[in-house]
């Protein structure tokens, strides 16, 4: 992994991009920076349930990653502070070697890795 990956990582983590699913909705998005997008469309596209991709499209607009498009319903597309560059960079790693860039965005994001660990942890019953 290229420390120009490394470092487009940590800096999106530093932005709040604290969860595999943000990295790869934006990463998605960036596809195609001019289209919006739903929740709906989200979930179609990716592997995520509805509920999470609508969390994960307000938490980017909160970061200011996304913006919303003015109407009844929720619609995002990426905002003028987006980090096109960076995520065109990350897009063509993880286009490439997925696995590669998930293990660099945990291994950038310790506090996601323990989240990720504890999950497996064994509970004692009280």
């Amino acid at each position: 992994m290229t420390s120009n990956v490394e470092s487009a990582l940590r800096h999106l983590n530093e932005r709040g991009i604290s969860r595999l699913e943000h990295l790869e909705v934006l990463l998605a998005l960036s596809r195609h920076p001019d289209r919006t997008c739903d929740g709906e469309q989200v979930a179609t596209n990716t592997a995520l349930s509805r509920a999470v991709a609508d969390a994960t499209l307000a938490h980017l607009h909160k970061r200011e990653l996304l913006e919303r498009v003015p109407g009844e319903r929720p619609v995002y597309r990426l905002g003028p502070r987006s980090e096109l560059p960076l995520l065109d960079l990350l897009r063509q790693h993880y286009e490439r070697d997925r696995i590669a860039i998930v293990n660099a965005f945990y291994a950038c994001n310790i506090e996601s890795l323990r989240i990720f660990a504890s999950a497996f942890r064994i509970r004692r019953q009280p």
